[in-house]
């Protein structure tokens, strides 16, 4: 039998919306669901949430101006009405007469032919900061500053840079002017048996920069004679030397500073030494010390049992057979003075010492004057001489490092 269906009212509310009323009236019977609270929540008090009040526009950050790139030179930017002309060097600013410019006519062209120049349009120049200051200082300087020849460190600062910028652009006058400098310094053999080892390295640079292979060599047996005499310290003089690549140089001024760290040695409470080297040489340096002190020990150890050919003097009385009977007693009374006290009293890494006492114990030993031929005696003597001047010669090869 068909359910009788209960009619269905709906109510016009408006021109838009239509009410189901009997599908309202349903909805007020059905049982509504308990809105889900966490059992911790269980017995607290409803949460109120309270919306934010309004929360203002943080204000704009002011826009602040962009830095310039560069710095004003302290010295050679000039706020002389003169100074017209703006010249950007690296990060370094300018400013000065571009008149001064014709002491190197490359640069004065240039700025000719540019014309005006300002802050945010400056001339530039392929130098670095350091040369052009010293050019600078060379163009504004009186006629009495160089005319002389200051020894102060300010100038012979400056004495490289010039000669480097004088390599670059075609400055015949000022290169004249930095010649004459040079050599007025190098020939002053006071004032270099006395000044400082920043001042030898700045008349080293500029010597190698002209390429004047005579100058430096005079600079360098001033160095390395001073080095021997103990009147100057050893590590500049190791660090110039590799930074110019002085052979010379080099050999002796890390020999002798071998053997001041030998010389102060010292030892903990179990023997160990503890080994100290300048603080301003690097590792590679101090590696090379390491192995200059392990080669010239093994050369001594070498040495002392394995005499020297002895040479037949030329012209002498000595025949080949009374040469066997000389060189024999050469070998034995070499060994014997190796191991006297004197000898033993050096440490076996000063070689040039070893063989210059070995030498003068050799020449006054009675055994070796009665056993062999006078001529012979001293054709070995003078071998001797000649080996010690080949190692001093050489010693650059004994700082060479770890292959």
């Amino acid at each position: 039998m068909p359910t009788k269906m209960q009619p269905r009212l709906f109510v016009i509310l408006d021109d838009n919306t239509i009410s189901d009323t009997t599908r309202d009236r349903q909805e007020e019977k059905r049982p509504k669901k308990r809105a889900r609270v966490d059992s911790d929540d269980e017995g607290a008090p409803p949460t109120v949430r309270v919306k934010a009040p309004f929360a203002p526009e943080k204000p704009a950050e002011p826009v602040l101006p962009i830095p310039p790139a560069y710095v004003r030179d302290p010295v050679f930017y000039k706020e002389e009405l003169e100074a017209n002309t703006y010249i950007l060097i690296g990060a370094v600013m300018f400013k000065i007469n571009g008149n001064k410019l014709d002491s190197c006519p490359t640069m004065y062209n240039l700025w000719m032919k540019r014309g005006l120049t300002s802050e945010s349009n400056p001339l530039e120049f392929e130098t670095n900061v350091e040369e052009f200051r010293a050019f600078l200082w060379a163009i504004h300087a009186s006629r009495a500053d160089l005319a002389t020849s200051p020894h102060e460190p300010e100038y012979l600062e400056r004495l490289p840079w010039i000669a480097s910028i004088t390599r670059k652009y075609e400055m015949p006058n000022l290169r004249v002017w930095a010649e004459s400098f040079l050599q007025g310094l190098v020939a002053d053999t006071i004032f270099l048996s006395s000044c400082s080892s920043a001042c030898l390295t700045h008349l080293v640079d500029t010597c190698s920069t002209f390429e004047d292979a005579d100058k430096l060599k005079i600079l360098v047996n001033h160095w390395m004679q001073r080095l021997e005499n103990k009147d100057t310290p050893c590590a500049p003089a190791i660090i110039a030397a590799d930074r110019f690549g002085l052979k010379d140089l080099r050999g002796a001024a890390y020999y002798f500073h071998l053997q001041d760290m030998v010389e102060g040695l010292t030892n903990n409470e179990r023997g160990a030494i503890q080994l100290r080297a300048d603080p301003k040489l690097n590792n590679g340096q101090v590696m090379r010390l390491l192995t200059g002190y392990m080669s010239l020990v093994s050369l001594w150890e070498r040495q002392r049992m394995s005499p020297i050919p002895l040479p037949r003097a030329a012209g002498g009385a000595c025949t080949d057979a009374t040469h066997v009977r000389c060189g024999t007693t050469w070998e034995r009374r070499w060994i014997s003075a190796a191991g006297w006290k004197r000898i033993l009293g050096i440490n076996s890494a000063d070689a040039l010492a070893l063989f210059a006492c070995l030498r003068d114990q050799l020449m006054n030993d009675e055994d070796l004057k009665a056993g062999m031929d006078p001529d012979c005696r001293l054709a070995g003597l003078e071998a001797l001489r000649n080996l010690r001047t080949k190692i001093k010669a050489d010693m650059a090869d004994h700082f060479f490092g770890v292959v």
